[in-house]
């Protein structure tokens, strides 16, 4: 299948810094930042985040889209909640029964699969 050039599309995401909540240092947080537009991380709504000024001032700054460029993921929102229907009725169809009796080399890793799932994690992080 060819696609043309004019349909492709750039799409910038945001980093997800997972499985982690606290960032390992203000240089770190500067390279992702080169690469991505923003960095989210996941924090319960209860937990006091204890940062450095230096992290913390990436939070009251404003970069793309007028987003902080180091925010708090929304894992509430209306694309987590779809891209989590969505995984879900892709793993629904699944026998993983038929998969475990087989062995790993045997899982579904094809192209099909690889796009729906691809399409799930972006409609997660838009």
């Amino acid at each position: 299948m060819q696609v043309e050039a004019d349909v492709i599309q750039h799409v910038e995401r945001d980093a997800l810094y997972y499985p982690y909540i606290h960032i390992p240092g203000v240089d770190w947080l500067k390279r992702a930042l080169l690469v991505f537009p923003h960095v989210a991380r996941i924090v319960p709504d209860s937990y006091v985040l204890n940062e450095s000024k230096e992290i913390w001032e990436f939070e009251n700054v404003l970069g793309r889209w007028d987003k902080p460029l180091l925010r708090k993921a929304k894992l509430r929102s209306p694309g987590v909640q779809q891209a989590q229907n969505l995984l879900l009725q892709l793993l629904s169809k699944l026998d993983f029964g038929r998969f475990r009796r087989r062995g790993r080399e045997h899982f579904p890793y094809g192209a099909r699969y690889d796009a729906e799932f691809r399409y799930c994690l972006g409609a997660a992080v838009t």
